[in-house]
C-alpha cells in the first residue's frame, strides 16, 4: 500500500537509487512500500559506515558514483517532499563530495537516513 508522502518516493524509486537499493517488484512498478523504504535506509546506513570506517572514497569508484547519484536523487526527493532538512543534508553531502571531506560524507549520509526515517515513521 502506498501511503501519504510516498508519491515523491515512488518517483525516486522509478528512476532508481543506483546501488543504494535492491531491485524488487515494487521498484519495477514505481511504487515504494514501507519495507522498501526501510531497506533503503539500511543501505544508506551501510554506505555511511563504509565511508566512515574506510576514511575515503576513491574518485571514480562505485561509491563515488553512488554518492553523486544520491545527491541528484536527494535533490529531487527534497523538492517533491518540500523538505528543507533533507535539502540541507543533500547540500552538505554535495559539499563533502566536492571537498572530498570524508567525515562530512558520513554526517551528511546520517542526516539523509534520518530524514528517510522520518518519512518512514510518518507514513508507515
Amino acid at each position: 500500500m502506498i501511503m501519504r508522502g510516498f508519491k515523491a518516493l515512488a518517483v525516486v524509486a522509478s528512476i532508481g537509487f543506483a546501488g543504494l537499493v535492491s531491485q524488487s517488484p515494487a521498484y519495477a512498478w514505481g511504487e515504494l512500500s514501507c519495507s522498501d523504504l526501510n531497506a533503503t535506509i539500511s543501505d544508506i546506513d551501510d554506505i555511511s559506515d563504509e565511508v566512515f570506517f574506510e576514511g575515503s572514497v576513491r574518485a571514480g569508484s562505485s561509491a563515488d558514483g553512488v554518492l553523486g547519484h544520491l545527491i541528484d536523487v536527494g535533490r529531487l526527493l527534497s523538492e517533491l517532499e518540500g523538505d528543507g532538512k533533507l535539502d540541507r543534508a543533500v547540500d552538505r553531502l554535495e559539499d563533502a563530495w566536492i571537498d572530498e571531506d570524508w567525515s562530512g560524507y558520513s554526517f551528511a549520509l546520517d542526516d539523509i537516513a534520518d530524514r528517510l526515517d522520518y518519512f518512514y515513521y510518518r507514513d508507515c
